[in-house]
C-alpha cells in the first residue's frame, strides 16, 4: 500500500473513531492489513461497487478522490455501528430476561409449601454424587481388574450425562454459599 493510501487510511479511521468506534475497532489497528479488509473493507467495496478481486489500494484511490463517497462511506460506517449496537442491545435483553426467569424460579422454589419442592436441588445433588461415585468405583474395579475394553469405552460415553449435572450443581453450591456468606454477614 502506498504511503499515500496509508494517510488516507489513518484520516479515514481517525474521521470514523467518533462516528463508528465499533467499526473502526473491527477494522484493526493495521492499517491497510488484513484487518482493513474486514467491515471496513466491506463497506469501501459496496460504497464503490467493486468486487472481492479489487485491491483495497484502488478502491481508496477512488474513495479518496470522490468527497460524496466520503460521506457515503461515513454514512454506511454509521448505519453498520448502528446494527452492531442493537444487535449488542438484544442479547443483553434476552440474558436479563433469562436471569430474571432464573431468579423468578428460585423464589417460587424457596416459598413453596412442599418441603420437597424447596429441597428437590438438594436431592439432585445426593442422586448425582451417588451415581457419580458409583461410576467410579466402576470404572476403578475395571482398571485394576483389567477389565474389558468395551466396558470402559461405554463408562466413557457416560461422560456427556455429567456436564448439566455438575453445572447444577455448582450453580446451586455456588448460590447456596452466597446465601449462607450473607447470613454470616448479617450477624
Amino acid at each position: 500500500m502506498g504511503e499515500k493510501n496509508k494517510a488516507f487510511f489513518k484520516k479515514l479511521l481517525g474521521t470514523l473513531k467518533n462516528i463508528a468506534p465499533t467499526v473502526v475497532a473491527a477494522a484493526g489497528t493495521a492499517v491497510g492489513g488484513p484487518a482493513a479488509g474486514g467491515i471496513l473493507g466491506s463497506i469501501m467495496r459496496q460504497i464503490t461497487n467493486t468486487g472481492e478481486d479489487v485491491d483495497l489500494d484502488v478502491i481508496a484511490e477512488q474513495i479518496l478522490g470522490s468527497p460524496e463517497m466520503r460521506v457515503k462511506l461515513e454514512e454506511l460506517a454509521i448505519v453498520r455501528e448502528k446494527q452492531e449496537i442493537d444487535a449488542e442491545l438484544r442479547e443483553y435483553e434476552i440474558e436479563t430476561a433469562r436471569i430474571a426467569l432464573v431468579n423468578e424460579t428460585m423464589r417460587a422454589e424457596f416459598s413453596a409449601e412442599d418441603p420437597y419442592v424447596r429441597r428437590w436441588r438438594p436431592t439432585f445433588g445426593y442422586v448425582a454424587a451417588g451415581a457419580f461415585g458409583l461410576q467410579a468405583a466402576g470404572v476403578t474395579y475395571l482398571l485394576v481388574s483389567g477389565g474389558e475394553p468395551d466396558l470402559l469405552s461405554a463408562f466413557a460415553g457416560l461422560t456427556g450425562i455429567w456436564a448439566p449435572a455438575m453445572a447444577v450443581l455448582g450453580i446451586t453450591s455456588w448460590t447456596r454459599g452466597k446465601e449462607k456468606t450473607a447470613r454470616v454477614d448479617k450477624v
